[in-house]
């Protein structure tokens, strides 16, 4: 365990993100913003405040979960799409935008390492994407279709994760 945490919500904002090799915290609003802090900086003030300016119809734009990552900050939505952000820039503008939940909300964020990030949503699947150029990798089954991932930890570099559902069951898995 890296000392990183994420978590997400299934109402319409909320959940927050840090990670231990960054001064980087962030947090998702119940009206669908999501904000930046550097530790480092003794401002109350965000260095960066979004909300997703590629999603068009007003439901599906509120972040529900964030995770952060050295200075790239991941934020999912109701759309389905997890949007990658580059503190550093103090752009509003996503650097990637992966699709690989459909239109389905996606509740649950890990990045154990700078190149991969995965993501589960209320598909019930867990995808496992390449940061560098955006592209999925692999999409595993963790809970029935109609059950929704709710929480994920990984561990062993990546390698394993924990997921938890709407189902109550609580998984535990590897990608191979």
């Amino acid at each position: 365990d890296d000392g990183s945490s994420s978590s997400g919500s299934s109402d319409s904002g909320g959940g927050s993100g840090s990670s231990s090799g960054s001064s980087i915290v962030a947090g998702a609003c119940a009206d669908g913003a999501a904000h930046m802090w550097d530790l480092r900086d003794a401002s109350d003030d965000p260095v960066l405040s979004l909300r997703p300016a590629d999603v068009a119809a007003p439901d599906v734009d509120a972040a529900v979960c964030v995770r952060v990552c050295n200075s790239a900050v991941f934020v999912s939505g109701h759309d389905g799409i997890v949007r990658v952000y580059d503190v550093r820039r103090h752009e509003c503008g996503a650097v990637l935008a992966l699709d690989g939940h459909g239109r389905d909300t996606v509740f649950a964020l890990d990045a154990p390492t700078d190149a991969t990030l995965y993501s589960g949503g209320a598909d019930g699947r867990v995808n496992e994407w390449n940061v560098a150029d955006g592209r999925l990798r692999s999409t595993v089954r963790a809970h029935a279709p109609s059950h929704s991932v709710l929480a994920m930890l990984t561990a062993r570099g990546g390698r394993a994760y924990v997921t938890g559902g709407t189902d109550k069951r609580v998984r535990i898995m590897t990608f191979e």
